[in-house]
């Protein structure tokens, strides 16, 4: 998974990277929305998640964050 903490006009090249490196997952964290990204990431076959925080993922789902 590429979790990408930038700015959402800063992200296109880190989708390029996910897709180059084999990532799965292109995850852009809490208020992070760009499409032309989730585009790229997404036609190469990675799952993206846009605008959601993993800590709190987690937590909703019962995961590690979630065992404080």
């Amino acid at each position: 998974m590429v979790d990408v903490f930038r700015r959402a006009d800063l992200v296109v090249p880190h989708a390029h990277e996910a897709v180059a490196i084999g990532a799965r997952c292109f995850w852009l964290q809490l208020g992070i929305v760009n499409w032309e990204a989730a585009t790229i990431a997404s036609e190469a076959g990675l799952e993206v998640v846009m605008d959601r925080c993993t800590a709190i993922e987690l937590r909703r789902f019962g995961g590690p964050a979630g065992r404080r």
